[in-house]
């Protein structure tokens, strides 16, 4: 399948319904958890996972930036992409703001996962720009923070995020699923949306609900 195509089909489908699938598929489901989104109800996306691992800087503050994610945002990402940047949860420090969000838009990149904080809250908040995140902080990530590594695995509260797993982040979560896995996944996880949606139209029609499930899977 093409891999366009996957991540269209993945941004349709509830976070809801792919760990069921999963779950149905007899594997482990991967989410990252304690990272909210930006604001509820913003657009649910799927997105290949690109990776920044940053830390705090091992030298006293310079001129000299060592933070580098902007010049790969600038250079490196593509179309379908979602920039995991992991500070380790720190939050006395941003990670960037607007300008990095608004630019990985024009390049249609699907969204940040941000293991820290960025700035310019109120101006993100007015893009239609997918980004899950600890919280805002104005202090720029040059005086506090270094890039220690680019596209290598990372792992965030416990579920480990490698350079082009596929990310599903919506209202409810974040579900991390394998390129290996993705289209078995994907199969099965269509399966339950038209399941549930006979169910919603059911129970709103005023089926009880576990009747209308039985209805449904007729």
């Amino acid at each position: 399948m093409e891999k366009m195509e996957l991540l269209e089909r993945f941004s349709k489908l509830p976070t809801g319904n792919i760990c069921d699938a999963i779950y149905d598929l007899g594997m482990v489901c991967h989410t990252v958890d304690g990272i909210p989104p930006l604001r509820i109800g913003q657009r649910r996306t799927a997105g290949y996972a690109v990776t920044i691992q940053q830390a705090m800087r091992k030298e006293p503050y310079s001129p000299v930036s060592l933070i580098r994610h902007p010049k790969y945002i600038d250079s490196e990402l593509e179309e379908g992409d979602l920039l995991v940047i992991d500070v380790g949860g720190k939050m006395n420090v941003c990670s960037g703001g607007s300008f990095l969000a608004e630019k990985a838009m024009k390049k249609k990149a699907a969204g940040f996962l941000v293991n820290g904080c960025l700035r310019d809250i109120e101006e993100l908040y007015e893009l239609d720009f997918p980004i899950h995140l600890l919280g805002g902080n104005p202090v720029k990530s040059a005086a506090l923070i270094e890039t220690v590594g680019i596209n290598v695995p990372v792992e965030i509260n416990g579920t480990q995020i490698k350079p082009g797993d596929i990310i599903v982040m919506d209202s409810t979560g974040i579900v991390v699923i394998s390129p290996k896995d993705a289209e078995r996944v994907l199969e099965e996880a269509e399966k339950i949306f038209v399941l549930e949606t006979k169910v919603a139209q059911l129970v709103e029609d005023g089926e009880d609900v576990t009747k209308a499930f039985k209805e449904a899977s007729k």
